[in-house]
């Protein structure tokens, strides 16, 4: 009953009925007493004045709740209420008319209210007791709820719009039930139920007290053949047998990762002490002989001595940051593999030959064994990772090795139809502990990691050459016995490839001096230092050269500047940065070289030079001959070739 009248408080017909007093259209479509049998439905303005009356029985139900009692029910906002009328005790229910768009009644003012009544008369009181099986009756007090021990009765409190009692609703239903006979049988279940409690705890006490008694000895003293004793139980002792077992399992999981993080902790002390000692190594070498070149009086002999030291201190300082670029290249992913056609007889005799002054220096003999002809030793791979690999593993045997050989070779195998190149570089050296061979690929490890016998190095290079071998498509291994000497192999596929020959013949030679003209250069440079080498880099190739400090100078100069033939861009730099400094020339310059100058080593940062409008990417320290071949690359005429 209250669902239906608020289906019926929110439609905008409704409203316009009721605004416009069009008793003909509500009478048509407000059907309430012929669909539901509601004895009483009035329909009221806003000012509660009667629209239209749909009551059965208008003579005795007009008015039979007053206006003021009306206004009084709608400012309490009361929807449900019982109501004595003339024709006896009616159920209500009110409610105001609003728009369609106002279905809560909280947008808009009432346009009118709905009052439906229905009589709780004998017939409606009948219909109730043959539907609960029930007599069901009205009541002004409450009768007893037991009679006779053979009649239970209920009652339901019915309330007046303000709350105050009118009648009960009462319910009497008839109990056919022997007690007598109901409270023997319960007392004999009763009995059953201890019984049964008896013998089942009797039966399984030796299945209970026996488990309770291994779960206390697992819980004092965690013995692993007590959880298995209680793992055997088919109930649910064996379930707690089993959460024991996952509990002890994991405490050693974590004993075990806890040791492994100390141990890890440990391994990065070390690590740290030997990167000090590495980076500091090379630094004292440069600021001492550095400050040894200011002495007065020095021979050229001793300035000679004096630079290669400089220069080879600052050669594996950069070897150092190269390795730590490498392997975080390595760790975040954006290492590419580019393979193209290579000779690896060419590639390893390069190798040799550069690195056979330092062998001979310490005395060694270099032993080199190859499988294939130079026709035959064309590959398919990422040349560039072939020789770093091999580089570090030479490299590294140099360093071990004091007196004896090394070899280095590779050797072409077969395996399941499959043919590969083994390649291999062996050692006369210290060798490697057998405790260390299961760790001497892992980043930052060494043979011997202490403080007091790791050799000169960060233990990266096996890391990397390890991550190298495996992106293309590889393994690697080492075979060592201490104090005889180590053996690294590792595998790449054999894909062989045509050798890629251009032969051709020049129109007009051409040279750097007759081609490169003297150019008007800007140097973008925040550090003083940075600034006087590129100064003097470029100074056989200037006519003109400008200085900007930060982005904002370097904007102005190159606006009224418009001639500039070459800038080199710095990316870190005060007010505006490379980047954006480059992306503003190219807003009014679009043909001057912009070459990007930054200790930034990753291809990332070249990729993003290259996007904002710089021409080329150099990483510092600057290499002279690679800032050569940029030069020839952007301001020499090449010759033609046919």
């Amino acid at each position: 009953m209250i669902q239906t009248t608020y289906d019926y408080s929110y439609w905008d017909d409704f409203v316009k009925a009721i605004l416009k007093n069009d008793t003909v259209w509500i009478k048509t479509n407000i059907t309430l007493t012929n669909s539901f049998s509601y004895e009483y439905i009035c329909i009221y303005d806003r000012n509660f004045k009667i629209v239209s009356d749909l009551s059965k029985d208008k003579g005795n139900m007009e008015h039979f709740i007053p206006i003021d009692t009306l206004k009084r029910i709608a400012a309490l906002k009361k929807t449900h209420f019982f109501s004595n009328s003339p024709s006896g005790l009616m159920e209500v229910t009110f409610t105001s008319i609003h728009p369609t768009s106002d279905p809560k009644h909280i947008k808009t003012a009432p346009s009118g209210y709905l009052v439906v009544g229905r009589k709780l008369d004998l017939a409606y009181l009948n219909k109730m007791t043959e539907v609960f099986g029930a007599k069901v009756g009205l009541n002004n007090i409450k009768s007893d709820t037991i009679k006779g021990g053979e009649t239970i009765a209920t009652y339901i409190s019915l309330h007046a719009w303000d709350g105050k009692y009118i009648s009960y609703l009462t319910f009497h239903r008839k109990l056919n039930h022997n007690f007598k006979a109901t409270s023997i049988l319960i007392q004999l279940v009763l009995f059953s139920i201890v019984l049964v409690l008896l013998i089942t705890l009797f039966m399984a006490r030796n299945d209970i007290d026996k488990p309770l008694k291994i779960t206390t000895d697992i819980l004092e003293t965690e013995n692993r053949n007590s959880i298995n004793l209680l793992k055997q139980y088919p109930n649910e002792f064996g379930r707690i047998g089993e959460l024991f077992e996952k509990f002890a399992n994991q405490k050693t999981e974590l004993r075990l990762a806890k040791e492994k993080s100390q141990e890890s902790d440990r391994l990065k002390s070390a690590f740290l002490a030997n990167m000090s000692h590495e980076i500091r190594t090379p630094m004292n070498g440069i600021i001492g002989f550095t400050e040894l070149l200011k002495r007065p009086n020095l021979s050229g002999q001793e300035q000679q001595k004096y630079l290669e030291i400089i220069e080879s201190s600052g050669a594996r300082m950069l070897n150092i940051v190269n390795n730590i670029v490498d392997i975080s290249k390595i760790e975040s992913g954006i290492t590419e593999i580019n393979n193209k056609v290579t000779n690896i007889n060419e590639q390893m005799e390069f190798i040799i030959s550069f690195f056979a002054p330092e062998i001979e220096k310490k005395g060694l003999r270099l032993v080199y064994s190859k499988t294939l002809t130079t026709d035959k030793a064309y590959i398919e791979t990422d040349a560039e990772k072939l020789y770093g690999i091999l580089t570090n593993l030479l490299k590294n045997a140099i360093k071990h090795t004091y007196k004896g050989a090394i070899e280095i070779g590779y050797h072409l195998k077969s395996d399941d139809n499959q043919n590969f190149l083994e390649f291999f570089v062996t050692d006369s050296g210290n060798g490697i502990p057998e405790d260390r061979l299961n760790v001497i690929f892992d980043r930052f490890m060494q043979a011997d990691i202490s403080n007091k016998t790791a050799f000169q190095g960060a233990g990266l290079g096996l890391s990397i050459s390890k991550a190298y071998v495996e992106m293309l498509g590889g393994t690697i291994w080492v075979e060592s016995k201490q104090g005889i000497g180590s053996t690294f192999r590792f595998t790449l596929p054999y894909r062989p490839a045509e050798a890629e020959i251009i032969i051709g013949k020049t129109i007009e030679p051409a040279t750097k001096e007759k081609s490169i003209n003297k150019l008007k250069i800007l140097i973008v440079e925040d550090d003083p230092g940075m600034e006087f080498l590129l100064s003097e880099t470029v100074e056989e190739y200037c006519s003109e050269l400008l200085i900007a400090r930060d982005g904002m100078e370097a904007l102005e100069i190159a606006k009224d500047n418009s001639d500039i033939d070459l800038i080199l861009m710095d990316i870190r730099i005060p007010k505006l940065d490379g980047y954006e400094t480059t992306e503003e020339i190219r807003q009014f310059n679009k043909d001057v070289v912009i070459i990007a100058q930054t200790a930034c080593a990753f291809s990332s940062d070249r990729d993003k030079a290259l996007e904002v409008g710089c021409n080329d990417y150099v990483s510092k320290p600057i290499d002279t001959e690679l800032f050569e071949s940029l030069m020839e690359k952007h301001f020499v005429m090449h010759p033609i070739f046919l």
